[in-house]
């Protein structure tokens, strides 16, 4: 506590690349690659655009976007926050009691573990290959609903517990009306540890052909049957977007988005 009041996690990131945003379309702007001015606590992942809290505490967390001028049409600038448990989709992240809302494929099989410690709690999972399938994976069920527009995320904290460090893909899925698949994919590949937990998160916009979505994690390639990975925390998601202030045609200038809370 009070390493937290003598130094608080700070954190600043930016961008100077120009880019074009499409007509009353939710455009993500990417800081892949983007070297922070600061990063204290170090919880930036750069390959995703995201920075994970490493302290819970009271955040002021703000956003600022520089417009050009144009002939029409209002800007406006957000963010999304992700927090466990807040517009979480799926009925299992923490496997504290079983795996159920989770189905294994490609040969694997999904099991409660606890050996080595958990992230969070006493259990966690472990999604184990057969040794000869590509892509083992599980996948979260069933396809959850989502609106067309909102920002969805798949989340987890991973370890190679089965000591052996492998690629790990988080990706989300979307299906139409009747079921098909449909839309984009995000995926993000995290390598494990042996020794540590690390968090991966994919995040995308719901395309417009989308009525349904859900997650799927898998490892890469054909790992042997002992390279099998551990699973916590793992939360699909809608993010909570927050807006800030909108400019009228023919403006230039900063638009801001703030938002103090909790973590």
């Amino acid at each position: 506590v009070v390493n937290f009041l003598s130094n608080p996690p700070i954190f600043r990131v930016s961008s100077v690349a120009a880019g074009s945003l499409a007509t009353a379309t939710n455009t993500v702007i990417n800081f892949s690659g983007a070297t922070p001015t600061i990063d204290n606590y170090g919880g930036w992942i750069s390959n995703t655009s995201t920075y994970v809290i490493q302290r819970d505490g009271l955040y002021l967390c703000h956003g600022l976007v520089a417009y050009a001028a144009a002939s029409a049409g209002n800007r406006q600038a957000a963010f999304n926050i992700t927090t466990s448990g807040s517009g979480q989709l799926n009925s299992n992240a923490g496997f504290e009691t079983d795996v159920s809302g989770w189905q294994p494929q490609n040969g694997a099989s999904f099991i409660q573990a606890s050996l080595g410690g958990a992230f969070r709690g006493n259990f966690y999972a472990n999604l184990v290959p057969n040794g000869t399938s590509s892509s083992p994976q599980v996948i979260t069920i069933p396809p959850v609903a989502v609106s067309v527009g909102t920002y969805v995320t798949l989340t987890a904290w991973l370890k190679a517990t089965g000591g052996t460090s492998e690629p790990v893909t988080l990706s989300l899925r979307f299906l139409d009306g009747g079921g098909l698949p449909t839309g984009g994919t995000a995926n993000t590949t995290v390598t494990t540890s042996t020794t540590a937990w690390k968090f991966g998160s994919a995040g995308i916009a719901v395309p417009a052909s989308a009525v349904t979505c859900f997650g799927v994690i898998f490892i890469n390639g054909t790992p042997p049957v002992t390279a099998f990975q551990g699973i916590d925390e793992a939360y699909l998601s809608v993010a909570t977007t927050y807006f800030g202030h909108g400019y009228p045609a023919s403006s230039t200038g900063n638009i801001c988005a703030s938002k103090t809370q909790i973590y």
